[in-house]
């Protein structure tokens, strides 16, 4: 995409908001925003929103979410033979790493998603938000890639299940050790 073409009036606005930003967040990089948008860079314009999530982003996002609603309806359909050995823990959204820029925009997504009230079955009571506390996307897509290859992605078989979440490398916690006092 090319850059913007920026009156003087909108540079002088811009470069006032760039002021603005660098007294609030001085680490921020504003100040070189500043100096570029100020003497008209256009070259250098940086429009980039750092907050943004694309579409592509939201739908990622939507995805792994219908995933999980799959996965959990599918599971309830199954008869009790058929569940034995799957660990219903492991049909429950994590969320998404708080700690991560890219997955804590996602976990924002998902705050907001449960907030208006879509897909809050994916929700757990006593979750801290979506936040995963630990990075996740990446055995997400792993799922998505195991989850794409199904026959009919809302009603899945025990079979489908399993490879699913056998793409989510899993470990339960150790054992306690019989010294320790919890």
């Amino acid at each position: 995409m090319a850059n913007p073409k920026l009156d003087e009036i909108q540079r002088t606005i811009l470069a006032n908001q760039y002021r603005i930003l660098s007294k609030l967040d001085p680490t921020g990089g504003w100040d070189k925003a500043l100096e570029v948008v100020e003497n008209g860079y256009e070259l250098e314009y940086q429009f980039e929103d750092r907050n943004v999530l694309d579409e592509d982003q939201c739908r990622e996002v939507l995805d792994i979410l219908t995933m999980y609603r799959a996965l959990k309806d599918s599971y309830a359909r199954l008869g009790n033979e058929e569940q034995a050995g799957i660990d219903a823990s492991r049909l429950k959204f994590l969320g998404f790493d708080g700690n991560d820029p890219t997955e804590s925009q996602y976990m924002a997504y998902v705050n907001y998603l449960w907030k208006t009230e879509r897909f809050t079955e994916s929700k757990d009571d006593g979750q801290d938000g979506a936040n995963s506390h630990m990075p996740v996307l990446d055995l997400y897509r792993r799922m998505m890639a195991a989850y794409d290859v199904s026959g009919n992605r809302h009603r899945l078989s025990r079979a489908d299940i399993v490879r699913i979440v056998g793409a989510f490398p899993y470990r339960k916690p150790p054992a306690p050790d019989p010294g320790t006092v919890s």
